[in-house]
């Protein structure tokens, strides 16, 4: 597609305007069009199904979860950004899970020029990698415990900045970040609102931190249900 515009340009094409422009090149744009068609996928699949078996084992926060929806929302289905941003501890809860179940486990950079961090010198093209994992799933007490209250006004502004690291920081961010917030937020609450009862064994299931992310398989039997049918076609 990125070669057919090319080879043809065309003067309403955004890309083809900020190539124009100087503001991308051809290659930026290949790069850009293979994260928008393949990336966060298997990562906020992976987070949802892991969110449903953090509802099922805490019944309490999913009551508390439900009744702000319930209140707030009155059974509304065609939501907007103004209706989500309305459910606050929807929010704190989306940010103690992305704590509690850090994803992406490590993020990497590439110095740009020779520095030093203490007693290591850091020689230029040297890749440099960071535990974001365990940075952000221990940057607050009792880290093992799940406790969506830990995101209070006071503690919202310098936590979240530190849990949302698992989307990257600076100019090189995840470029799909709102989009799957937005996608997580807009399905637990679909989900709450038909006042659907699940069940998950969470005996052998639990989320490791130290080990590379999957769904818990006892949520595989979820899918013939006619709830995921639902959200599927609802997304």
């Amino acid at each position: 597609m990125i070669g057919t515009m090319k080879e043809n340009p065309d003067p309403d094409c955004l890309w083809q305007q900020l190539e124009e422009n100087g503001k991308f090149t051809w290659e930026e744009f290949e790069n850009e069009s293979v994260g928008l068609l393949f990336a966060a996928f298997e990562t906020t699949s992976s987070v949802l199904c892991w969110i449903l078996h953090t509802l099922s084992k805490f019944p309490s926060i999913k009551s508390k979860l439900k009744q702000e929806i319930d209140s707030t929302l009155h059974g509304k289905s065609s939501l907007t950004s103004k209706d989500l941003d309305s459910l606050p501890y929807l929010e704190k809860f989306i940010l103690e899970a992305l704590r509690y179940m850090v994803f992406i486990r490590m993020s990497g950079r590439m110095s740009i020029e020779q520095d030093s961090l203490g007693d290591y010198h850091i020689p230029q093209g040297f890749p440099i990698f960071e535990s974001t994992g365990y940075i952000i799933r221990n940057a607050v007490e009792n880290p093992d415990q799940f406790d969506p209250d830990r995101f209070n006004d006071e503690n919202m502004k310098d936590l979240s900045k530190i849990v949302l690291k698992t989307f990257g920081t600076g100019p090189r961010a995840c470029i799909g970040k709102h989009l799957a917030l937005l996608e997580i937020k807009l399905i637990i609450v679909f989900i709450l609102q038909q006042n659907t009862e699940f069940e998950v064994d969470t005996t052998n299931d639990y989320f490791n931190p130290h080990l590379p992310p999957k769904s818990p398989a006892n949520l595989n039997a979820m899918i013939k249900s006619d709830l995921i049918n639902k959200v599927r076609n609802t997304v």
